[in-house]
């Protein structure tokens, strides 16, 4: 990439723009980040840029997608793609997962053998059980669940930040408005927040279900479902059932 280049970045996780931009700030001109593709369409119309990077897996859409739409816009752009799967692997997960359906089983099946054991990675795995063990862990919207998580052994307590800076009774809380906790444990429905699509959004987000683009509200909110009208409901609050119409035969 050229000194002083305008650089476009689309991935909907914020946190791997932010990482570009710190890796690319010495050496472009201009930085842009876009974590949706209809934004970076709308960017790419009013502004002009040498290099767009963009993810390959996108919600709603592809980036193959997002750069054909982008050259349309500005044919000299000059597109990356940066992904982390081959294109058969894609095909074939889809394969197993289509036959699946047709053969109403359902299994884990490893799509990856080349790379990933049944056993897994043993040399890991000893690393790993070498440095930490199993210990109670707090989790965000959820609490304390009992042997959940990994700790630092005692040998390694010269190191342990929990230890040194006295951080073990310090909880994770959301803002009050946010429910991330209840649509964690599939009690709430993202949409049943007050705060979702307004005050929170995966550029802003107020929960640990709106930072992850695979969490629950951040997919809700990039389906547009959100934007569906809400049930019809009785004085006591219950949703009304909608007889469906008869179709004459």
């Amino acid at each position: 990439m050229q000194q002083g280049s305008r650089v476009l970045v689309v991935d909907d996780e914020i946190q791997i723009c932010r990482f570009v931009e710190a890796v690319l700030s010495a050496r472009v001109a201009k930085f842009r980040c876009a974590t949706r593709v209809r934004d970076a369409l709308q960017i790419l119309k009013s502004e002009s840029f040498d290099v767009l990077l963009t993810d390959l897996h996108l919600h709603g859409s592809n980036g193959l997608d997002l750069i054909q739409s982008s050259l349309r816009i500005q044919p000299d752009l000059a597109a990356i793609v940066i992904t982390g799967f081959e294109p058969l692997d894609i095909l074939e997960g889809v394969l197993m997962t289509v036959r699946q359906l047709e053969l109403g089983r359902w299994e884990v099946e490893n799509q990856y053998p080349r790379v990933v054991k049944r056993e897994g990675n043993l040399t890991a795995q000893d690393l790993v059980n070498k440095v930490f063990e199993i210990g109670d862990r707090k989790w965000r919207g959820v609490g304390s669940i009992p042997k959940s998580g990994y700790k630092l052994r005692y040998e390694f307590r010269d190191h342990d930040a929990e230890r040194i800076f006295e951080v073990e009774g310090i909880d994770t809380r959301e803002p009050d408005i946010c429910i991330s906790g209840l649509v964690l444990r599939g009690v709430k429905k993202p949409h049943d927040c007050p705060a979702f699509g307004k005050q929170c959004t995966p550029e802003r987000p107020l929960g640990a279900t709106m930072v992850s683009a695979e969490g629950a509200c951040a997919a809700y909110y990039a389906y547009g479902r959100h934007l569906q009208e809400s049930p019809q409901r009785s004085a006591d609050g219950a949703p009304l059932k909608v007889d469906e119409p008869s179709v004459a035969k």
